[in-house]
């Protein structure tokens, strides 16, 4: 015979109860990690604020490059050419005292020459009632043998008399679409300065197309994007405007580029078909804050290209976006529209 068994009621009970504290217990703890996500989360967002908003943009670094060079003096070999570019002077970070800054710490690096890369920011000087006078008496300071010259970027004409009278008074000489020659210890070295492409798009294009680079040659040229018309025998061309994208993150590179290349030229040395070029991230800005483009006063020692590895055809691509989500905000009609 079979006898019948009555389930065992409490054991279901025990096991129920069991996957129920399993649960509770899995749920407190799914509760914890999202608790301490949204907390890190926070707290990242709140470190990267205060770094970009606060610490980079008052930051002032020295970075120094060694190049080598195509169509270069071995005489001139170790020539130390120190590059500011976009000061924006009168912006929230670019005061006297920071001026004050760039001067000294330029000065102490005892380059031979000093090239002044544009957007000295006329409005901005304006707009912040800046001390005209003094600021022509604070660049006037900088000191260099070969001279300091400058070119004009974009943000340096509206109006155009602010930044071309305080350069004036500073007895620095501004380049646009001139050449002039050099002599370094006996050899000659030119030094062309272009006109703002983006004010003056139609001139400068014709004017790099004339350009004549026999000699060894550094060329000027606030915006990067005329490198492409560059000849090919210039030593080396030097930019600045895009700030290295203003913050630059992993993966996605530079964010806001104001260039129709996109990362092609957006900071540092690159080099294409022989050709070089080095683009500094310069120091103030306009809308945006700075990540991981501290501003800098960039001191390159250039020397002859003679060893084998030292020449080099071309640098890797910059990575990152290839689309310009930004580029309206950053292509101000007032700035940006070229004029003939």
């Amino acid at each position: 015979m079979y006898t019948c068994k009555t389930p065992d009621r409490t054991n279901e009970r025990e096991v129920t109860e069991l996957l129920k504290l399993g649960v509770i217990d899995m749920m407190n703890f799914m509760k914890k990690i999202i608790k301490i996500s949204i907390i890190s989360i926070i707290a990242f967002i709140t470190l990267f604020l205060f770094w970009t908003i606060r610490v980079e943009p008052d930051m002032l670094v020295l970075k120094k490059v060694n190049l080598y060079l195509p169509n270069w003096h071995k005489e001139h070999s170790a020539l130390k050419i120190a590059v500011i570019s976009d000061m924006h002077i009168g912006t929230k970070y670019v005061n006297h005292d920071k001026v004050d800054k760039i001067v000294k710490k330029t000065n102490d690096a005892k380059p031979d020459i000093i090239f002044l890369m544009g957007d000295f920011d006329s409005g901005m000087i304006k707009k912040s009632n800046m001390d005209e006078k003094k600021l022509s008496k604070q660049l006037e300071a900088l000191n260099a043998p070969l001279g300091v010259m400058a070119v004009y970027g974009n943000h340096d004409f509206h109006p155009h008399e602010t930044v071309r009278d305080i350069l004036k008074d500073a007895k620095i000489r501004v380049l646009e679409n001139e050449t002039i020659n050099i002599d370094h210890k006996g050899k000659e070295l030119r030094i062309i300065g272009l006109k703002d492409l983006w004010q003056f798009e139609n001139d400068t294009e014709t004017y790099v197309a004339e350009i004549d680079t026999q000699n060894p040659t550094i060329l000027l040229s606030h915006n990067p994007d005329i490198f492409p018309k560059v000849p090919d025998k210039t030593s080396l061309t030097l930019s600045g405007h895009i700030h290295g994208g203003q913050i630059t993150l992993p993966f996605l590179g530079g964010v806001f580029t104001a260039s129709k290349y996109g990362q092609r030229y957006i900071k540092g040395h690159i080099v294409e078909n022989g050709k070089h070029i080095y683009v500094s991230c310069g120091i103030g800005g306009t809308y945006f804050p700075r990540f991981g483009n501290p501003p800098e006063v960039v001191i390159i020692n250039a020397y002859k290209q003679e060893d084998p590895k030292d020449f080099i055809l071309n640098t890797p691509p910059k990575k990152g976006i290839k689309e310009r989500p930004f580029a309206s905000l950053l292509e101000d009609p007032k700035t940006s529209a070229p004029k003939n």
